[in-house]
């Protein structure tokens, strides 16, 4: 069995694409127009996090020649860091409203489902989902 932390986000969501998981469809009773509306919010939010990922690969290449040679202005590098830093908090802020966005096509039983006593173990939902890795 594996840790609870590890088949969960932070907000009480299964991590991965839960909706393709025919056994977890089942056991919550989706919808079709749910699923449909589950896939939306993560395509929209996957296809905002690409264009955030690059803001914070670009921000992260700025900084290395600001602190390469002997001189380093401490102004612009502490600059770039604060960009850097708010690269990632719109990262983890769009997360969020990912997380957010899945629990509101979720009815108030289907989210009561998720936190019942069986949805830890392995057999009760067949596979566990990737989850989602961004670097």
């Amino acid at each position: 069995m594996t840790d609870e932390m590890e088949d969960f986000d932070a907000l009480g969501l299964p991590m991965g694409d839960f909706w393709q998981n025919p056994m977890l469809v089942q056991n919550l009773n989706l919808t079709p127009d749910q699923v449909k509306r589950l896939a939306d919010v993560s395509l929209q939010a996957r296809l905002q996090l690409i264009q955030l990922d690059a803001t914070l690969e670009t921000e992260q290449l700025k900084f290395e020649p600001l602190t390469a040679g002997p001189n380093i202005d401490p102004q612009a590098a502490l600059a770039q860091v604060d960009r850097i830093a708010d690269a990632r908090a719109a990262i983890e802020k769009a997360d969020a409203r990912m997380a957010f966005g899945l629990r509101a096509v979720l009815t108030p039983d289907q989210l009561a489902k998720l936190h019942g006593p069986n949805m830890n173990d392995p057999m009760h939902h067949g596979h566990h989902p990737a989850p989602v890795v961004r670097q």
